[in-house]
């Protein structure tokens, strides 16, 4: 003989049943309300910064970002849909327009020579003289004495395109130091700045954001003089920079619309500032 369920225990089963729902579709609703931003190195630190800021106004999603996967990288993966938004320091390939990608800037960093924190008091600077012979392979020391020791990124990364750009005799000079023996090559952004931060007398290329987003103990070098602050960068007066991109695919999201707009509003901004770099307004 079957057991009666009383009236009561059928209220609470029921009860239970629908909190399992309800408790099923929040999870369903709260995995589908998640982003994910991936790209350039460059951008990374800034980003996860405003990404905490964003999740704490909107709590009820998630924002997912990986480690670099570089501009490229990011840019393909957005395309395949594997991220919602990529991270660019450089502007869309013809190929990668035709196949649906956008690009918008939003800020601009000045780009920058870093050496690790020991060598910096004083303050130290370089001459574009100095730079040509360091990138060469000819002895040049920091302020205390301590050899410069060159570290390279790869020969399509755009930090070596701007590195080239800014400096005539630039690419002589980094061909000449592709030939020299135990000159190190780092692959990624973080890659870069790790090297720098252990190895004594280094001297490689950065961005100003990477060392204030990230907290890095690498000091910013002068160059002929002038010290790469945004100020400077803002009136002409340090002329070297990075350009930053947020690139969509040809299907977008609400809630990446949501966040791109955030980081146009007052307090995207000011956290952009914040993190060593100049915002670009959406007219811009």
């Amino acid at each position: 003989m079957s057991a009666r369920i009383s009236p009561t225990i059928r209220k609470i089963l029921g009860a239970t049943f629908l909190i399992t729902l309800l408790c099923q579709a929040v999870g369903a609703t709260a995995k589908a309300e998640s982003l994910k931003i991936g790209g350039t190195g460059a951008a990374l630190g800034t980003m996860r910064i405003l990404a905490d800021e964003f999740v704490r106004l909107r709590p009820d999603v998630s924002v997912e970002i990986p480690n670099s996967l570089d501009s490229g990288g990011g840019i393909k993966a957005v395309l395949a849909g594997a991220l919602d938004i990529a991270l660019s320091s450089r502007q869309l390939k013809p190929k990668e327009r035709n196949a649906g990608a956008r690009a918008k800037q939003y800020a601009t960093t000045p780009f920058i020579l870093v050496t690790p924190i020991s060598h910096s008091n004083p303050p130290p600077g370089l001459t574009s003289e100095q730079l040509l012979k360091a990138y060469s392979g000819e002895p040049v020391h920091w302020n205390d004495g301590t050899p410069i020791r060159i570290i390279l990124r790869r020969e399509k990364d755009s930090s070596t395109r701007i590195l080239i750009a800014a400096f005539d005799g630039m690419d002589v000079a980094l061909a000449r130091a592709r030939t020299l023996p135990g000159i190190p090559v780092a692959f990624s952004e973080q890659d870069n700045m790790d090297l720098a931060e252990t190895m004594t007398g280094a001297l490689t290329t950065g961005s100003l954001t990477v060392i204030i987003a990230e907290n890095r103990p690498l000091t910013p070098i002068a160059i002929n003089g002038v010290r790469p602050t945004l100020e400077n960068l803002a009136d002409g007066a340090y002329p070297i920079s990075k350009s930053l991109y947020l690139v969509t695919g040809p299907k977008v999201s609400q809630l990446a619309l949501d966040f791109l707009r955030f980081v146009q509003t007052t307090e995207g901004a000011a956290i952009l500032k914040k993190t060593g770099n100049l915002p670009v307004s959406p007219q811009g």
